[in-house]
């Protein structure tokens, strides 16, 4: 509501300049109405080319925040325990959001040629209500659960019309080129040197066999731990906890014996996610010595070429009170580097 962190300073801007007339207004809604505002000037225009509309909503995310409404009147205060009524709330909330943008798409026209894709950008965190069993792990972690989010695509025309599930391996990365490809835009011109994405379009849109076979999930050079797959075999290099390694959170209380929160870990596990999703039973290296020396590779290859991250030793220059208050980026042009 007040876009204030708990350190203090207003933290809300249109695109350059800082709007303080959001202050009191739920970030939610204030997301719904202008990607609404920007299909409406998009229309007026009468301009001919596609549309990109990226809706980055901040729910559901702390601060677990959410309108008495989306409570009371959408049964979430059925649910118990407070955090878990008002993350019923942010959801709620969303899903009226993305309601509403779909209903102007339809009143705009934009609909019968629109390709719609919800999409998560990570799994729940471990603390408080957060949940991604049976999947295991959390946010910031290599398990499934950090990492797996849920997503689906939508077209009137775009896309085979009966449902289907794609099973194919797809990265973060290859949204640019196949969102490219299905503005039929020529990547070789808008696109400098190499990329990491690769164009699925035809292969999702097909349900054929996904063109990656392999990708990099999490390389930490400085904390050494990570994980890489290829097609349904994963290794993780877990850096562990006191020889341990984290299992799964916020389990129902009848399949706490089932799946404990810490695992014994090795330095290197093995999972076929194909016959393992929820990465239960570790394949030992003696057993797959060719994938293991396989995976291990391309980590090792990974780790080499993930180099050390920067570090910002100075950032008061952005501090609020620099800025009437605001947070800002004024401390790039001269931060110190190492």
């Amino acid at each position: 509501y007040n876009h204030t962190p708990k350190v203090g300073g207003y933290e809300f801007r249109d695109n350059l300049n800082v709007d303080w007339s959001a202050n009191g207004s739920y970030s939610t809604t204030l997301y719904t109405d202008r990607a609404i505002k920007i299909m409406r000037e998009h229309s007026d225009s009468n301009d001919t080319r596609p549309l990109f509309l990226f809706v980055s909503y901040e729910a559901p995310h702390v601060p677990i925040e959410s309108p008495e409404c989306y409570i009371t009147d959408h049964h979430c205060g059925n649910i118990e325990g407070k955090e878990r009524q008002n993350r019923c709330g942010m959801v709620a909330a969303l899903d009226e959001g993305v309601g509403k943008i779909e209903a102007e798409l339809e009143k705009l026209g934009y609909m019968e040629n629109a390709l719609i894709i919800f999409s998560s950008d990570n799994g729940a965190p471990g603390q408080g209500a957060g949940s991604n069993w049976p999947l295991r792990g959390k946010k910031r972690g290599i398990y499934e659960g950090g990492i797996r989010v849920p997503s689906f695509m939508y077209s009137k025309s775009l896309l085979p019309k009966s449902p289907y599930m794609y099973t194919g391996l797809m990265h973060i990365t290859d949204w640019l080129p196949t969102l490219l490809q299905v503005a039929h835009i020529d990547s070789d011109q808008v696109l400098s040197g190499e990329v990491d994405g690769l164009d699925l379009w035809d292969r999702i849109r097909r349900n054929e066999t996904s063109r990656r076979n392999k990708v990099v999930l999490d390389i930490d050079a400085q904390e050494q731990y990570g994980a890489v797959r290829i097609g349904n075999w994963k290794l993780v290099k877990d850096k562990g906890d006191n020889g341990k390694c984290w299992g799964w959170f916020n389990v129902p209380k009848n399949m706490l014996e089932s799946f404990a929160r810490k695992k014994k870990c090795s330095a290197f596990r093995m999972f076929n996610l194909a016959e393992d999703p929820y990465e239960r039973n570790h394949k030992p290296k003696k057993e797959f010595p060719r994938m293991f020396e396989k995976l291990r590779a391309f980590m090792e290859r990974s780790f080499k070429m993930a180099g050390e991250l920067p570090h910002v030793v100075n950032i008061t220059d952005s501090y609020p009170e620099n800025w009437n208050g605001v947070w800002s980026p004024g401390w790039c042009d001269r931060a110190h580097w190492y």
